[in-house]
């Protein structure tokens, strides 16, 4: 049951994550001033994040739901670094 929750939980992540592969990358979309690569976009870890917290919310095995919800904490860390990267980057541009 354990392995089972974990498995099908990480399968759907990595679904979603071959689908945004798929897309048009953010930087060319109408010229704005996005991050080049899909990792520096806070966004995309913050999506990671909630779909693991949903993911962990369906689990019936607490250690299998506590796992995913370990992931969902590192997801907004990334997100968190992604931020940060973005703000130093700046500094760099207006110095």
């Amino acid at each position: 049951m354990y392995r089972h929750s974990f498995a099908v939980g990480m399968g759907m992540l990595l679904k979603s994550e071959r689908r945004q592969k798929e897309t048009v990358p953010a930087s060319i979309i109408g010229g704005l001033s996005m991050p080049s690569h899909i990792f520096d976009d806070p966004k995309h870890w913050r999506q990671r994040t909630e779909q693991a917290r949903a993911l962990a919310e369906q689990m019936t095995d607490a250690a299998s739901r506590e796992m995913m919800l370990g992931i969902a904490k590192d997801y907004e860390r990334l997100a968190e670094r992604a931020e940060q990267r973005a703000r130093e980057e700046r500094k760099k541009k207006e110095s």
